[in-house]
Protein backbone atom coordinates (compact mmCIF):
# COMPACT_ATOMS: atom_id res chain seq x y z
CA UNK A 1 0.00 0.00 0.00
CA UNK A 2 1.32 3.44 -0.72
CA UNK A 3 0.51 6.87 0.73
CA UNK A 4 0.37 9.94 -0.98
CA UNK A 5 1.36 11.88 2.22
CA UNK A 6 3.77 10.97 5.42
CA UNK A 7 2.13 9.80 7.65
CA UNK A 8 2.30 10.99 11.48
CA UNK A 9 1.65 8.79 14.88
CA UNK A 10 -1.53 9.41 16.24
CA UNK A 11 -3.09 11.18 13.42
CA UNK A 12 -4.75 8.50 11.84
CA UNK A 13 -7.32 8.43 15.07
CA UNK A 14 -8.47 11.67 13.33
CA UNK A 15 -10.94 10.41 10.84
CA UNK A 16 -11.53 13.34 9.36
CA UNK A 17 -7.63 13.80 8.27
CA UNK A 18 -6.95 10.96 6.20
CA UNK A 19 -8.86 9.22 3.21
CA UNK A 20 -8.14 5.81 1.78
CA UNK A 21 -9.00 4.86 -2.21
CA UNK A 22 -8.07 2.49 -4.48
CA UNK A 23 -7.52 1.85 -7.88
CA UNK A 24 -7.52 -1.32 -9.70
CA UNK A 25 -4.43 -2.40 -11.60
CA UNK A 26 -5.29 -2.92 -15.09
CA UNK A 27 -8.52 -0.64 -14.94
CA UNK A 28 -9.72 1.43 -17.91
CA UNK A 29 -7.50 4.63 -18.65
CA UNK A 30 -9.77 7.53 -17.94
CA UNK A 31 -9.62 11.14 -18.94
CA UNK A 32 -11.74 12.67 -16.19
CA UNK A 33 -8.76 13.90 -13.87
CA UNK A 34 -5.59 14.68 -14.91
CA UNK A 35 -2.93 17.28 -14.49
CA UNK A 36 -3.41 21.10 -16.03
CA UNK A 37 -0.50 22.84 -17.98
CA UNK A 38 -1.28 26.14 -17.39
CA UNK A 39 1.29 28.01 -19.77
CA UNK A 40 4.21 28.07 -16.51
CA UNK A 41 8.03 28.00 -16.04
CA UNK A 42 7.31 24.57 -14.71
CA UNK A 43 4.68 22.76 -13.28
CA UNK A 44 5.60 19.73 -12.17
CA UNK A 45 9.21 18.01 -11.51
CA UNK A 46 10.74 15.04 -9.64
CA UNK A 47 12.80 15.98 -6.76
CA UNK A 48 15.22 12.98 -7.02
CA UNK A 49 17.96 12.35 -10.11
CA UNK A 50 16.56 9.92 -12.90
CA UNK A 51 19.97 8.68 -14.59
CA UNK A 52 19.11 7.47 -17.85
CA UNK A 53 22.99 8.21 -19.28
CA UNK A 54 23.79 5.99 -22.23
CA UNK A 55 20.82 3.57 -21.54
CA UNK A 56 17.71 2.15 -23.43
CA UNK A 57 14.49 4.20 -22.17
CA UNK A 58 10.65 4.74 -22.71
CA UNK A 59 8.63 7.51 -22.11
CA UNK A 60 4.36 7.19 -22.21
CA UNK A 61 2.24 9.42 -21.64
CA UNK A 62 -1.44 10.63 -22.12
CA UNK A 63 -1.42 14.21 -23.75
CA UNK A 64 -4.12 16.61 -24.47
CA UNK A 65 -2.05 19.36 -26.50
CA UNK A 66 -3.39 22.93 -26.75
CA UNK A 67 -0.40 24.72 -29.00
CA UNK A 68 3.07 24.56 -28.45
CA UNK A 69 5.41 24.52 -25.91
CA UNK A 70 7.62 21.64 -23.70
CA UNK A 71 5.57 18.29 -22.85
CA UNK A 72 8.73 17.16 -20.95
CA UNK A 73 12.28 17.51 -19.93
CA UNK A 74 14.53 15.35 -18.27
CA UNK A 75 18.79 16.23 -17.37
CA UNK A 76 20.48 19.33 -16.73
CA UNK A 77 23.25 21.60 -18.53
CA UNK A 78 23.74 20.82 -21.94
CA UNK A 79 23.21 17.26 -21.65
CA UNK A 80 19.53 17.73 -21.60
CA UNK A 81 16.38 15.80 -23.27
CA UNK A 82 13.38 18.41 -24.49
CA UNK A 83 10.29 17.15 -26.09
CA UNK A 84 7.76 18.94 -27.40
CA UNK A 85 5.49 20.43 -30.06
CA UNK A 86 6.20 23.86 -32.22
CA UNK A 87 3.83 25.82 -33.64
CA UNK A 88 3.37 23.56 -36.61
CA UNK A 89 1.99 20.74 -33.95
CA UNK A 90 5.00 18.59 -35.15
CA UNK A 91 6.40 16.86 -32.07
CA UNK A 92 10.11 18.32 -31.65
CA UNK A 93 13.06 15.64 -29.69
CA UNK A 94 16.14 18.06 -28.59
CA UNK A 95 19.21 16.27 -27.77
CA UNK A 96 21.96 18.19 -26.14
CA UNK A 97 22.56 20.61 -28.58
CA UNK A 98 20.65 18.74 -31.61
CA UNK A 99 17.01 19.11 -32.23
CA UNK A 100 14.75 16.70 -34.19
CA UNK A 101 11.66 17.47 -35.77
CA UNK A 102 8.74 15.08 -36.75
CA UNK A 103 7.11 15.20 -40.53
CA UNK A 104 3.95 14.61 -39.12
CA UNK A 105 2.10 16.07 -36.06
CA UNK A 106 0.93 15.59 -32.61
CA UNK A 107 -3.03 16.06 -32.66
CA UNK A 108 -4.84 19.15 -30.89
CA UNK A 109 -7.14 19.29 -27.94
CA UNK A 110 -8.14 16.17 -27.88
CA UNK A 111 -6.45 12.87 -26.00
CA UNK A 112 -3.73 11.40 -27.60
CA UNK A 113 -1.25 8.59 -26.51
CA UNK A 114 2.51 9.84 -27.16
CA UNK A 115 5.09 6.81 -26.77
CA UNK A 116 8.76 7.89 -27.48
CA UNK A 117 11.88 5.19 -27.10
CA UNK A 118 15.92 6.20 -27.26
CA UNK A 119 18.65 3.23 -27.62
CA UNK A 120 21.91 3.45 -26.29
CA UNK A 121 23.10 3.67 -29.67
CA UNK A 122 20.99 6.67 -30.55
CA UNK A 123 18.03 5.57 -32.26
CA UNK A 124 15.17 7.29 -31.94
CA UNK A 125 11.15 6.41 -32.35
CA UNK A 126 8.09 7.80 -31.40
CA UNK A 127 4.51 7.14 -32.77
CA UNK A 128 1.08 9.16 -31.43
CA UNK A 129 -2.41 7.55 -31.58
CA UNK A 130 -5.85 8.56 -30.80
CA UNK A 131 -9.00 6.37 -30.53
CA UNK A 132 -8.94 6.94 -34.79
CA UNK A 133 -5.56 6.61 -35.63
CA UNK A 134 -1.99 6.06 -35.26
CA UNK A 135 0.91 7.97 -36.73
CA UNK A 136 4.56 7.30 -37.05
CA UNK A 137 6.20 10.45 -35.75
CA UNK A 138 10.05 8.88 -35.92
CA UNK A 139 10.61 5.78 -36.64
CA UNK A 140 14.93 4.14 -35.93
CA UNK A 141 16.24 7.90 -36.19
CA UNK A 142 19.49 8.21 -36.32
CA UNK A 143 20.53 10.30 -32.94
CA UNK A 144 23.48 11.54 -30.85
CA UNK A 145 23.55 9.46 -27.89
CA UNK A 146 21.96 10.98 -24.91
CA UNK A 147 23.75 11.01 -21.35
CA UNK A 148 21.87 12.83 -19.45
CA UNK A 149 21.05 12.39 -15.45
CA UNK A 150 18.87 14.84 -13.64
CA UNK A 151 15.07 15.13 -12.46
CA UNK A 152 12.05 14.84 -14.91
CA UNK A 153 10.12 17.66 -15.36
CA UNK A 154 6.53 18.27 -17.28
CA UNK A 155 4.89 21.08 -18.74
CA UNK A 156 6.96 23.98 -19.52
CA UNK A 157 5.01 27.10 -21.36
CA UNK A 158 2.97 24.24 -22.18
CA UNK A 159 -1.19 24.29 -22.51
CA UNK A 160 -2.81 21.81 -22.15
CA UNK A 161 -3.35 18.41 -20.19
CA UNK A 162 -1.54 15.10 -19.12
CA UNK A 163 -1.48 12.30 -17.16
CA UNK A 164 -0.66 8.48 -17.25
CA UNK A 165 2.92 9.80 -17.41
CA UNK A 166 5.77 6.32 -17.54
CA UNK A 167 9.41 6.06 -17.43
CA UNK A 168 10.98 2.68 -18.48
CA UNK A 169 14.33 1.09 -18.63
CA UNK A 170 14.12 -0.18 -22.43
CA UNK A 171 13.37 1.11 -25.64
CA UNK A 172 9.85 -0.71 -25.85
CA UNK A 173 8.14 -1.11 -29.21
CA UNK A 174 5.54 0.95 -30.36
CA UNK A 175 3.01 -1.67 -30.68
CA UNK A 176 3.73 -3.09 -27.17
CA UNK A 177 3.43 0.43 -26.03
CA UNK A 178 0.43 1.16 -28.08
CA UNK A 179 -1.71 -2.27 -27.08
CA UNK A 180 -1.72 -0.97 -23.54
CA UNK A 181 -2.24 1.89 -23.59
CA UNK A 182 -5.39 1.99 -22.45
CA UNK A 183 -5.25 0.17 -18.90
CA UNK A 184 -3.16 1.47 -15.72
CA UNK A 185 -0.56 -0.55 -14.51
CA UNK A 186 0.92 -1.68 -11.56
CA UNK A 187 3.93 0.42 -10.50
CA UNK A 188 5.87 -3.27 -9.80
CA UNK A 189 5.27 -3.98 -13.57
CA UNK A 190 8.50 -5.73 -14.49
CA UNK A 191 11.15 -2.49 -16.49
CA UNK A 192 8.71 0.13 -15.14
CA UNK A 193 11.20 2.48 -13.00
CA UNK A 194 9.03 5.59 -13.19
CA UNK A 195 4.91 6.04 -13.33
CA UNK A 196 3.10 9.21 -12.36
CA UNK A 197 -0.59 8.75 -13.07
CA UNK A 198 -1.37 12.77 -12.33
CA UNK A 199 -4.95 11.76 -11.03
CA UNK A 200 -5.57 12.93 -7.89
CA UNK A 201 -7.45 16.19 -9.29
CA UNK A 202 -6.15 18.53 -6.11
CA UNK A 203 -2.83 20.31 -5.25
CA UNK A 204 -0.76 23.09 -7.34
Amino acid sequence: MLFNENILNGELTKDQNFRVTGVLNGSTVAHQTALELENTVQTAATEANINLANKDFSIDMWVKANGAGTLLSHGTGTQKLIVGVDADSKLVVKIGAQTYTSNNIVPQNQWAFLTLSMTQDGKLSASVATDATTTTLFNEQEAVVYEGNGPLAVGQEMTGAMHELLLWDEARDVTTALQQRSVTKSPSTQGLIGYWKMDEGEGT
